[in-house]
């Protein structure tokens, strides 16, 4: 029998915490759940051509993976410690092999056309905007350039992880499959250790409130 209304309600309900605990977990869930992610290759069900997502996605992560291996030009300029440096140039190497894998298998079918992003105008536009701060940020970054290269790289290192996963779910060819998921691992292992290193050059909480 349902409890009346009113003080009755509220004692049934408190004499209810297995429910009470299965309304906020669900609660929790659907406002904090996870965004959906690819989990197999594209086909008709999607609502974006499969063709066109995968050219898509394959420009995304030949940019991104463009840009990375340009990065380590900024030591023309500006210097780093030897253990950062040295990272940085790994992952700038590790990038221009993903380039080239990308080119190297673009014609296996389905071919890709790594070529086109299928972004709009405006979103290149600003993401040009934003790098190019970026690089005028380096260059006339003080102490705070080796903090400022390690969160960049490790949020670009985390970002290709993320789309060469998406893209290995996605891609029906097994050889380029597997290569992005070497390329995912490649670069969550490059992500992991920059936010070690952030950790030891970024000072505590504790210090800097002090």
């Amino acid at each position: 029998m349902l409890p009346k209304r009113g003080t009755d309600s509220k004692r049934g309900w408190c004499r209810l915490p297995f429910m009470r605990s299965v309304l906020l977990n669900l609660l929790i869930a659907l406002t904090f759940g996870c965004a959906p992610v690819l989990r197999g290759p594209l086909d008709s069900a999607n609502p974006e051509p499969a063709k066109a997502t995968l050219d898509h996605g394959y420009a995304l992560l030949y940019q991104v993976l463009h840009d990375e291996s340009s990065v380590t030009l900024l030591f023309g300029v500006k210097h780093a410690s030897e253990p950062i440096e040295t990272l940085v140039r790994r992952i700038g190497d590790a990038a221009a092999n993903g380039e080239a894998a990308i080119r190297s298998m673009a014609e296996s079918p389905p071919p890709i056309d790594w070529k086109k992003n299928g972004l709009p105008l405006i979103e290149v536009s600003a993401r040009n905007h934003i790098v190019n701060e970026q690089v005028a940020a380096f260059l006339f970054a003080g102490d705070s350039f080796e903090v400022q290269l390690l969160l960049t790289q490790q949020k670009a290192c985390s970002y290709i992880s993320a789309l060469a996963v998406s893209l290995a779910a996605a891609d029906i060819n097994a050889s380029r499959s597997a290569m992005l998921t070497t390329l995912a691992r490649q670069f969550a292992g490059f992500d992991a250790d920059l936010r070690d290193h952030l950790r030891v050059n970024q000072p505590s909480s504790s210090n800097r409130g002090s």
